[in-house]
């Protein structure tokens, strides 16, 4: 950096410098790789810096007089301006005015000139050496822009630094359709932030596609503001508002003047979304409340509110109507009178404080003169009505100091003269004694035609009123009027009661008349019809459709007169015949046949003086009869067998179905209920039961059924039902025997023991021990057989009593036999030392039951095993017992165990003289060859199993005590070889 002063000369000529701000000479803001400080838009936002330096258009002039590097046109040399006071200059800041809105977007050029396909308010290019969008320029490179920035609303302020580009009085911001909640002309809700592009970064919208409204200028007016109103409580008027501009209208409420709501049109408003809103019939609870419009406009989208106005809704003064005012007429009797309309008590009447709250009485002959106060009355204070006796009415208009009124009715009456009842004797009235007791001398009287004849015949001129009561003295005091003539009960007067009437004219409380008529109402006594009861029966022939019943009535009318003489009253009877047809006669049939129905008797006086006709008292006589049950399918005995559904067969009970017995019972009978009486399992007595368990575990019983009309449990069918468990024939037979079959004259008896003496028939049959012939029936049919075949036999016992119970037994006849055994069958394991065994293979010895014993020779100690196998036997000559258990005999076999002798000791003392091979048999073993040798192998004896053995010499002399070796050659094969111990 250099600074120089272009005056020569050392002293004065000092430079001061303030308020210095240096820029880096290295910045490439927009990054189009032009330095700021050649670049013509630095931000590439299609504006050249040269314009946003100071937010005008000015051309360079192209002459630098002072060569200072400035363009004359520049000369001032003025910071560059910040419009929306972010700290970033307009020419390095893409949202100028912090509206939300991109500069290049504010330009008016995007989308003709320019270009920001990603949105990033930075036109797209190409850019020419000068850092300048080619299509903002002349040509590339001139440097000459060949557009002019909007300035839409040519207030000489370019739209991208214009808050309010259309000049409609609202913002930018809120206009392009993003968020202002502080209505500061920023873009956000609070103070702005930005980032080093000048955008605004803590708003939640803006820098997106901007609403057109903001270009539109809609300005909105208001050239005529509402005015505070005061209307009439229950009165209606109009409030306005006028904007040449507006386009639509909304009013809105507040009660409180702080909270605002819309109101729409309803009762009460009309016009809410007019520039005139109308209120109608307002309450005293509207006094104070306020009312302000909002007026819109296509285009802007700010809106504006009118004044805020306020309703006084005045209280209408309070009225009563006052009283009918009458006059009394002169001789002429022409009804016309002179009235004083003014009179104070009239005013009294109608507000007592009418003179505190100075209200003003008109007085119109008609309501609307009243309502629009028109023609009043002139000379109110002298007022004539017009001719006859008709009421008529003037019409008083209330008004009080705020304006407000009231119409209220005033009744004018002229009476007529009144004139006394004369010779005036109407007919006495009779009535039958009737109301809820029919015997205490009180009716129900209707004298209306009195009071008609009264009205009409005696003031037949002018209109009056007849009125009656039961006293002189309440006539008099006009007190306890018998309110309804037409339904009078002479309660306080029994059987004849006196009548006094008062008759008033009905323009005005004159009485007219005052008489008494002495025993006008008469009470003549009823006959009695006493009440007869027939007891109900049921239907006496079921063969038919008809439930009827032929009913003696031969005393009903006995019962009904109870002493009163046919002479004095008349019988007559009222029912249905049994052919259907309505019969009225003063004789009742006897028998009565008929269905259920009620009569009605009637007992009637023969002489009276009710126009109305002779008293009379009436009962019903109810003939009941019911429906008889029957008993539609009985049902057969149930016989069965005990056991016979797979459960115990000697107890004695059964599980019965019983699923269908009701329904037999009752065929259709959908309205009869069903009862049985009957023994549960646990032998309890059950009675009355609606149902019957199913299964009923039961054993032999009668169950009484019962078949009853609910209505009349009198009317009912019954039947029994039997139940029947017959018992199986009771017997034993042991299960299983045994037959030796190697024994063929062995038989066993098979013979069952009856527990009874009953006389039974008896069935076998057989069943091979290997199934192949299965329940083959045999020939016998004895009580008992002889058999000798193995098998399963099946003895059957059944009764002979016609129930055909039976019971089958099996008896298992199992096969067994003397063993058959040979020396093949066993399998001896010797030359073992002490492992020898002896193993009888069982496979071959017979069909028996068998157990085993071996016993040594010279022993008669036999004990015998289940197992067929012997172990840890010692060498030695053994017999060997095979026993069948069933008792089919006993076989024995005779064996030898083959061992040696460990050593011996030829010292002829007797004992051990010898070596030997023990168990050799001559019988078995004749040709085995036994070889001795001495350690050396030296064969030294060869000994037959007919000699004693090896007596311990080598030709004829004594061998030393050593050991020596053997080898055994067996008959049947096999080889052993061992050694033994000489001792001496």
């Amino acid at each position: 950096m250099e600074i120089r002063t272009r005056s020569s000369g050392a002293n004065g000529n000092d430079v001061l410098l303030d308020d210095v701000e240096f820029f880096s000479c290295t910045t490439d803001t927009d990054g189009d790789g032009i330095l700021d400080s050649v670049d013509f838009d630095s931000d590439n936002d299609g504006i050249p810096d040269f314009i946003e330096n100071t937010g005008t258009l000015v051309l360079a002039s192209n002459i630098d007089a002072n060569q200072n590097g400035y363009d004359d046109v520049y000369e001032n040399n003025t910071a560059p301006i910040d419009t929306d006071g972010d700290l970033i200059p307009d020419y390095i800041d893409l949202d100028s005015d912090n509206d939300g809105i991109f500069d290049i977007e504010e330009t008016g050029q995007l989308g003709i000139l320019f270009f920001d396909a990603n949105n990033d308010g930075r036109e797209d290019g190409p850019f020419g050496t000068n850092g300048w969008t080619n299509a903002a320029e002349t040509s590339p490179d001139s440097g000459l822009v060949n557009y002019t920035p909007d300035d839409v609303d040519l207030d000489t302020t370019f739209t991208y630094i214009d808050a309010d580009s259309d000049g409609d009085g609202c913002s930018d911001v809120l206009e392009a359709g993003f968020s202002d909640a502080n209505s500061d002309a920023y873009l956000g809700d609070v103070v702005p932030t930005v980032d080093i592009n000048g955008l605004v970064d803590n708003a939640s919208s803006g820098y997106t596609i901007p609403n057109s409204d903001y270009l539109d200028s809609a300005p909105i007016s208001i050239t005529t503001q509402p005015l505070d109103t005061a209307v009439c409580e229950f009165s209606t008027t109009t409030i306005g508002v006028v904007s040449p501009e507006a386009e639509n209208y909304q009013w809105e409420l507040s009660t409180d003047g702080i909270n605002w709501v819309v109101i729409s049109d309803n009762a009460t408003y009309s016009g809410t979304s007019s520039s005139d809103l109308t209120i109608s019939n307002s309450s005293l609870s509207f006094n104070n409340y306020q009312y302000r419009v909002k007026l819109v406009r296509s285009g802007n989208s700010c809106d504006i509110y009118s004044n805020e106005i306020n309703l006084t809704v005045n209280e209408l003064p309070v009225v009563n109507t006052p009283e009918t005012y009458m006059q009394c007429d002169d001789a002429s009797n022409d009804g016309q009178a002179i009235f004083n309309l003014t009179l104070n008590q009239i005013k009294e009447e109608i507000n007592t404080d009418y003179i505190a709250e100075g209200l003003i009485f008109t007085y119109y002959e008609t309501d609307n003169d009243a309502q629009n106060a028109i023609n009043a009355i002139q000379s109110p204070e002298n007022y004539q009505d017009a001719p006859g006796f008709i009421s008529e009415t003037v019409w008083v208009r209330v008004e009080n100091v705020n304006g407000c009124f009231r119409v209220v009715p005033l009744t004018l009456v002229v009476n007529p003269s009144s004139m006394a009842l004369r010779d005036y004797n109407p007919t006495p009235l009779y009535q039958c004694d009737d109301g809820l007791d029919e015997r205490d001398g009180v009716a129900t009287f209707n004298f209306s035609s009195l009071r008609d004849d009264i009205s009409s015949n005696v003031f037949p001129t002018f209109d009056v009123t007849v009125h009656f009561y039961e006293s002189q003295m309440d006539a008099e005091l006009e007190i306890n009027e018998i309110q309804d003539i037409s339904n009078h009960q002479n309660t306080n007067a029994p059987i004849s009661q006196n009548i006094w009437v008062r008759v008033k004219s009905n323009l005005g409380n004159n009485c007219l008349g005052l008489e008494a008529f002495p025993n006008f109402l008469n009470v003549e006594a009823l006959p009695v019809a006493s009440a007869v009861l027939i007891d109900r029966q049921c239907d006496f022939d079921t063969t038919d459709s008809d439930i009827s019943y032929p009913f003696d009535t031969s005393l009903v009318e006995d019962w009904v007169l109870n002493g009163q003489s046919l002479t004095d009253v008349t019988v007559t009877y009222d029912y249905i015949d049994i052919t259907g047809i309505a019969v009225s006669s003063n004789t009742l049939p006897n028998p009565f046949l008929t269905e259920t129905q009620t009569i009605t008797i009637t007992v009637t006086n023969n002489a009276t003086q009710d126009t109305d006709g002779p008293c009379s008292d009436s009962i019903t006589l109810e003939f009941i009869v019911d429906e008889q049950p029957i008993i539609t399918d009985t049902i057969m005995p149930q016989i069965v067998c005990d056991g016979d559904d797979g459960d115990i067969d000697n107890d004695g009970m059964f599980a019965f179905d019983t699923s269908l017995f009701a329904s037999a019972i009752l065929g259709n009978q959908s309205n009869m209920e069903i009862y049985f009486d009957f023994f549960d399992e646990n032998d309890n007595l059950i009675t009355d039961s609606p149902i019957l368990p199913n299964a009923l575990y039961s054993k032999t019983q009668t169950i009484n059924v019962r078949v009853v009309n609910p209505v009349s449990v009198n009317c009912n069918a019954s039947t029994t039902i039997d139940l029947i468990v017959n018992a199986l024939p009771e017997f034993t037979i042991d299960a299983e025997y045994i037959v030796c079959t190697s024994d063929p004259s062995f038989v066993v008896e098979l013979d069952p023991i009856e527990a009874t003496s009953e006389v039974f028939i008896y069935e076998w049959r057989w069943t091979s021990l290997d199934g192949t012939i299965v329940n083959q029936l045999l020939p016998e049919s004895t009580a008992t057989i002889v058999v000798s075949t193995p098998g399963t036999y099946h003895v059957t016992l059944i009764k002979t009593d016609g129930s055909n119970c039976f019971r089958t037994k099996d008896i298992f006849v199992n096969a067994s036999e003397k063993a058959s055994i040979t020396q093949n069958d066993v399998t001896i394991v010797d030359f073992s030392e002490n492992n020898n065994s002896v193993t009888i293979n069982s496979t071959n010895l017979g069909q028996g039951n068998y157990e085993y014993a071996l016993v040594d020779n010279g022993s008669n100690f036999i004990v015998y095993q289940d197992e067929p196998e012997f172990r840890n036997v010692k060498p030695g000559f053994y017999t060997l017992y095979v026993n069948d258990k069933d008792g089919c005999g006993e076989t024995t076999l005779d064996i030898s165990v083959l061992g040696f002798m460990k050593f011996f000791t030829p010292n002829n003392d007797g004992f051990n003289d010898y070596w030997q091979i023990i168990g050799l048999n001559m019988d078995v073993h004749a040709n085995t060859r036994i070889l001795v040798f001495d350690r050396y192998g030296k064969l030294l004896k060869q000994v037959s199993t007919s000699q004693n053995g090896w007596d311990g010499t080598f030709n004829g002399q004594l061998m030393p005590t050593d050991d020596y070796w053997f080898k055994v050659y067996l008959e049947d094969g096999p080889v052993f070889s061992g050694h033994f111990t000489l001792k001496r």
